[in-house]
């Protein structure tokens, strides 16, 4: 059932991306999204974001690269230097946190680095 009710959330998600592109907005005032130019620049940052950490998750393990991937993420969405720090701040916190509820609460085994970061 799990895998019937991820297929059909694909499918979905596949036809409401499709839709987007094509059609304008109910307005009428916007063009399609494939229509304007630039509109991509965060979604790819964003997708080679996530190619980088499937790559180095296993090298680097959970804490270091996610917390590297959420700073990243929040400055390609957010690309202000004035609040470099900020990112830094936040991606600690939702790293910590995230590590305490899955790894101590929920005890699943997450990647640790080949330092040893993650105990």
């Amino acid at each position: 059932m799990p895998f019937f009710t991820s297929s059909l959330l694909f499918f979905l998600s596949i036809v409401v991306l499709l839709k987007s592109f094509i059609e304008k907005d109910e307005g009428g005032d916007k063009e399609p999204l494939i229509m304007v130019g630039g509109n991509l620049q965060k979604p790819l940052g964003l997708v080679a974001a996530l190619s980088v950490y499937t790559l180095l998750l296993n090298v680097f393990g959970y804490l270091i690269t996610t917390f590297f991937l959420i700073s990243l993420v929040l400055f390609i969405f957010d690309p202000n230097l004035k609040n470099w720090w900020k990112y830094l701040v936040i991606g600690a916190i939702t790293v910590s946190l995230s590590f305490l509820i899955f790894s101590k609460w929920f005890q699943v085994q997450l990647p640790m680095s080949v330092f040893g970061i993650g105990f």
